[in-house]
């Protein structure tokens, strides 16, 4: 099974075994306001080299101590000025549709997640320097930029857009913190990042409740059609794999290869995985949520929900915490700006 199909297939028992992104197709956005060919537009202005000149950089919340304004770094950022504003207008843009291809599950690319990361670090800098010259409008400009970006990222109901803007929110607001520290913002600038701020979801800043009931209702009927269905393109890929492949993969993915030929009763099992993930969600953000999340990761571990659940269990107890600290730190930052 070499080639492109093999590839394939690998992929998705990779992203499968590691719970990674799958959701439900994205919605026709009007283009008008849809965000994302501005996005693209933006992106097309920033290089392979200039992605790598800032992997190198500092990011704008770093120390005094740290943050090294150099004329290099001030000509970089100046150059890239016309990229940053087209960000700072696709991030006031109402809605984001990037048309990801969510039919293919496992298979869809998710080409704008790095570029929405690297824009948030520029976005970041951009606001530090600004704020160090005393020009701290222009400084909240990108940071309430950069609070929308990753408030679209947050609506793409999709596991890693959900973990991705956790971080870029956590560099965003840092920046922010950094900035009130030295007494750089004033009421005016304050009160416009707050209200960026309140069009977050306070209940699931990231969308990563919403991103798991996704996933489990997209993972599921692709593996329907995929793998359960006799005539599924994964299934004659799976039932056809030799033993040299079978070696080639991860451990992770070997197990979703045995799971496939040990069942019995797949559809059974994808059925119990959907059980299971409804009941996980019933008590998430409940009292003791986490007691009772243990609870139902060691039932699946012991195989009451199937071997599906049996495999992933383990990524929903680690993910929980996460989602708490995402509502305090949302709350937490909108407190700080509010004294």
């Amino acid at each position: 099974m070499g080639g492109l199909m093999g590839g394939k297939v690998r992929a998705g028992l990779c992203m499968a075994a590691a719970v990674l992104s799958v959701a439900t197709g994205a919605m026709g956005v009007d283009s008008r306001v849809n965000a994302a060919l501005r996005y693209w537009r933006a992106w097309s202005l920033i290089t392979e080299a200039d992605d790598t000149r800032l992997g190198e950089t500092a990011w704008g919340y770093e120390s005094a101590e740290e943050f090294v304004t150099t004329p290099e770094l001030v000509r970089f950022i100046e150059d890239k000025q016309q990229a940053i504003g087209l960000l700072r207008e696709a991030a006031a843009m109402p809605e984001c549709d990037f048309g990801v291809d969510f039919d293919k599950g496992p298979y869809a690319l998710l080409t704008h997640l790095r570029p929405m990361r690297t824009s948030v670090h520029l976005l970041t800098l951009d606001a530090r320097l600004h704020a160090n010259t005393g020009d701290t409008e222009r400084a909240v400009d990108d940071l309430v930029a950069a609070y929308r970006m990753e408030r679209h990222m947050a609506d793409g109901s999709m596991l890693i857009n959900s973990l991705v803007t956790a971080a870029t929110f956590e560099a965003t607001t840092q920046t922010v913190e950094r900035l009130l520290d030295e007494g750089l913002l004033d009421a005016a600038g304050r009160a416009r990042i707050d209200a960026a701020l309140a069009a977050f979801d306070g209940e699931d800043p990231y969308g990563i409740k919403l991103s798991l009931a996704t996933e489990r209702d997209v993972m599921v009927a692709w593996m329907r059609t995929n793998v359960v269905d006799q005539g599924g393109e994964a299934r004659r890929d799976l039932e056809t794999m030799t033993a040299e492949e079978l070696m080639e993969l991860s451990p992770d993915e070997r197990q979703m290869v045995e799971i496939f030929r040990n069942s019995k009763d797949i559809k059974g099992d994808l059925d119990k995985y959907s059980l299971f993930y409804d009941h996980a969600l019933a008590v998430w953000g409940s009292d003791k949520a986490e007691e009772r999340l243990a609870t139902l990761t060691k039932a699946a571990g012991d195989g009451q929900y199937g071997f599906f659940a049996k495999l992933m269990a383990p990524a929903m107890e680690r993910i929980h915490p996460q989602w708490v600290k995402s509502v305090d730190r949302l709350a937490g930052i909108r407190a700080r700006l509010a004294d």
